[in-house]
């Protein structure tokens, strides 16, 4: 039968009951994966969803079982009560635990598909008519090499069908069940609800689409911008609508701080406690129920203390939390993008590798494409491609965390070592070291 009006899914994936985020205050409820869930399934319930659809990797690990059940059993046993369903699979964290939950459970309303690696249908009835498909497969081992994308039976043609399942998009050497991705659009679902990415993505394609959910709470500075479920809406005609809802309380962002009039430890202090004050009370004014923002700031400017940032940091890093309402900042780790307080211009009028470098640097700030810079920049970005291609990096690469950075900033890094290189320079001429 065809739809008559849509159909609206809760969908999540990654929350990894049982564990706690990096980088913020120990023993606070409020920044907990369990308080996020629970405000899952406050936003499920309040809006009234069709269906909760979970991606995997629920529970962290099998050695969570007993702190894992309390707030799953709770939250599902909400959901069930508000005739809300659950349709899940098993990730590689919880290949294990979360089908022994799943038995203890047995919930009409939770529906744990796959189970065994074989892919299973489950059909949402409404009205006594069905009115959409879900198609599931759990991992059945803490690893699986071979795409899970083999062996999907014939879809029903009746009612759209949302396919779940975890692993790793368009990464072949995957340990973690490699999903090429020519072979999803090959299957005529919906949409497909993935996990095990924990930054949230999407992409359209021609006869549907692919989302990943990502984490509703980010877990470490690497999961760096918003984060909570997604509604997804199937529409009579097919269409299919996706909007991200922000429920986590935990954030992880940057920001830039500026030295450039810091001479001391008191300035750099406050020059940080502005500039992350400031970017705090961005975030809250555009999302209210964050309870704390973990910052990496980017040092900027020709300052003083340049020499002394790392020290500096450090003791920040120890020390500062800023209250900003009913949240809080601290930081993290910091990108140095500062240089020496020194007249470049001055310096380039002079003679000697001094003025040399001096007329390097102000190149690379004005961004200068003299041939032999730019053949500079392309071989030191060279030099740092090979390098992450390397074999010591494969195991980044096949769990998706490789970090280009340094080569997308390779101008920068340059441009911050030139400027630490002529500061060595002149401190060494003015000691008289030749």
């Amino acid at each position: 039968m065809s739809l008559d009006s849509s159909i609206r899914l809760l969908c999540t994936a990654d929350l990894h009951l049982g564990r706690y985020p990096s980088r913020v205050p120990i023993g606070r409820p409020d920044l907990s994966v369990e308080f996020v869930w629970e405000r899952i399934i406050d936003y499920a319930i309040q809006e009234r969803v069709d269906a909760l659809v979970l991606a995997g990797d629920l529970v962290d690990q099998d050695n969570k079982f007993f702190e894992s059940y309390g707030p799953l059993e709770r939250g599902l046993l909400r959901l069930a009560e508000a005739g809300i369903h659950t349709y899940a699979v098993t990730g590689n964290h919880d290949y294990d635990v979360l089908p022994r939950l799943h038995g203890v459970l047995k919930p009409e309303f939770f529906h744990l598909l796959g189970q065994g690696g074989i892919w299973e249908e489950s059909t949402l009835i409404r009205g006594g008519d069905p009115v959409l498909g879900f198609l599931g497969r759990s991992f059945r081992s803490r690893t699986e090499r071979i795409s899970p994308l083999i062996g999907i039976p014939e879809l029903r043609a009746d009612v759209p069908v949302i396919g779940i399942v975890h692993g790793d998009l368009n990464a072949k050497s995957s340990m973690y069940a490699p999903l090429p991705e020519s072979d999803l659009k090959r299957v005529p679902v919906a949409s497909w609800i993935l996990g095990h990415i924990h930054s949230p993505s999407r992409l359209d394609h021609r006869s549907g689409s692919i989302l990943y959910p990502g984490s509703p709470q980010p877990l470490d500075p690497g999961e760096a911008g918003a984060h909570g479920p997604y509604i997804v809406e199937v529409h009579p005609d097919g269409r299919v609508e996706m909007e991200q809802v922000v429920l986590a309380s935990v954030k992880y962002a940057s920001c830039d701080v500026d030295l450039s009039d810091v001479d001391g430890e008191d300035g750099f202090e406050g020059a940080v406690l502005e500039a992350v004050r400031d970017a705090c009370r961005r975030e809250i004014d555009t999302n209210d129920r964050l309870r704390h923002v973990v910052y990496r700031p980017r040092y900027v400017g020709r300052t003083a203390v340049d020499r002394d940032i790392e020290k500096l940091h450090a003791y920040a890093r120890a020390n500062l939390v800023i209250p900003v309402g009913e949240a809080c900042a601290t930081i993290d780790s910091f990108t140095p993008a500062t240089s020496p307080a020194v007249d470049l211009e001055m310096i380039s009028t002079a003679g000697g590798p001094l003025a040399e470098l001096a007329r390097t640097m102000l190149m690379l700030e004005n961004g200068d494409d003299a041939g032999e810079l730019q053949q500079l920049v392309r071989d030191i970005r060279h030099s740092l491609e090979r390098v992450a291609r390397s074999s010591a990096y494969r195991p980044l690469r096949e769990h998706g965390h490789e970090d280009d950075s340094e080569v997308a900033d390779v101008t920068m890094m340059l441009g911050r070592q030139g400027m630490l290189l002529l500061d060595e320079l002149m401190s060494q001429t003015r000691r008289g070291i030749s």
